[in-house]
């Protein structure tokens, strides 16, 4: 029988080789927008000084049904990051979300694209770890579950002292949607993106990676085009097409936006509110005093803060310190304190003692910045 060959046929039966599967960076210059022109990406986060955000952009499964079964994609990821002694670990379940407004049918027919797996995290120079898993989840087995676990994250989600039992939600969540008969890894991605000057792989900057379950040997990083945020394979951006041969996570790393306007929801820094309130009422001969011994108290516990930028902690400083200053003046003129919005524009007056963070309004152009350790007077 020409052709038979019983070795090969058995040696398959009992064993399997192993094979590289392919993870590759996108090449600079083939990330193009929604009219086909180049994106580009600064070479690295600045530290200290940059919010590092983590994206799945995209994620894809070759097969959603094997005989009555219908599949869809659900990616499990840890991002680990931070001093390396004490790291900090994000994990997420990235999958169809809302399920009780869009109903448990039909799962594989949702478009995944760009779920937040982490950040605003402030580069600190270390090792970004991430470690991801792509499944295969029976749709009518699984949907149940990630309803029960949105249900109740969608009740404790507000709170913000709730972030352990978000957590324990999660995690139990999770555990049971991966025991789910049937439900497989079709995909895994364990690595670390290194600082400049870290190692030899992926350099932690802006830009796209991307997990196949395709042999490394068979991955051509110049055929890989990433467009408009979704991964495409061929010649050119303009002729390429979506991949639909094989299992893939595309990954997206980016630079977040400063986060001055919002330092007032940081539970740290908002609970000095009462001691600026009550500086401010103090008798007029303490009043500078007991400001400046609250800005003092402010600053340093904002210096110990991990959820802000270099820049971004002198531009607060700076904008506490003049709105303070400006209350005492109003207060020592015995008149109301005007808000200000964009620098120019008055939009309100109210007591000068009434210090709310929300209301400190962002000078137009480059926001000011302020040395630490500086007294207001």
């Amino acid at each position: 029988m020409s052709g038979f060959d019983l070795g090969s046929i058995l040696k398959s039966l009992f064993a399997r080789d192993g094979k590289s599967l392919g993870h590759v960076w996108i090449p600079d210059g083939h990330v193009v927008d929604a009219n086909n022109q180049p994106v580009e990406f600064p070479k690295s986060y600045a530290v200290e000084d940059a919010y590092v955000m983590i994206s799945l952009a995209e994620m894809f499964l070759k097969r959603t049904r094997v005989l009555w079964r219908e599949f869809y994609p659900v990616v499990h990821s840890f991002i680990t990051y931070g001093n390396p002694q004490a790291p900090l670990t994000v994990g997420t379940v990235a999958g169809p979300g809302q399920l009780k407004d869009i109903g448990t049918a039909n799962l594989d027919k949702v478009i995944p694209l760009a779920f937040p797996l982490a950040g605003p995290i402030v580069y600190d120079g270390q090792n970004i770890e991430a470690l991801l898993g792509l499944y295969a989840v029976p749709a009518k087995d699984g949907a149940a579950i990630l309803i029960n676990t949105l249900s109740q994250l969608s009740s404790i989600v507000p709170q913000l002292a709730a972030a352990t039992q978000v957590a324990g939600v999660l995690k139990t969540g999770t555990e049971q949607m991966l025991g789910i008969d049937g439900t497989q890894l079709k995909l895994g991605l364990h690595n670390s993106f290194f600082p400049p000057t870290g190692g030899q792989g992926f350099i932690a900057r802006p830009g796209f990676a991307v997990a196949v379950s395709k042999a490394a040997n068979e991955v051509d990083a110049n055929q890989l085009w990433v467009v408009n945020g979704r991964l495409k394979v061929g010649r050119n951006p303009v002729s390429a097409q979506a991949p639909e041969e094989f299992d893939y996570m595309l990954i997206q790393f980016y630079a977040g936006p400063p986060r001055v306007n919002i330092w007032g929801t940081i539970p740290s820094l908002a609970d000095h509110t009462p001691a600026f309130e009550n500086a401010l009422k103090a008798d007029a001969a303490d009043r500078k005093t007991a400001v400046n011994l609250a800005f003092s108290v402010f600053e340093a516990e904002l210096a110990k803060s991990r959820d802000l930028t270099k820049s971004d902690k002198g531009a607060v400083r700076a904008l506490v310190a003049q709105n303070l200053k400006d209350r005492v003046a109003a207060l020592e003129k015995g008149s109301l304190f005007e808000l200000k919005s964009g620098g120019t524009e008055t939009v309100e007056a109210e007591d000068p003692t009434a210090f709310r963070p929300f209301k400190i309004g962002l000078p137009e152009g480059q926001w000011p910045q302020r040395a630490a350790g500086l007294p207001i007077w």
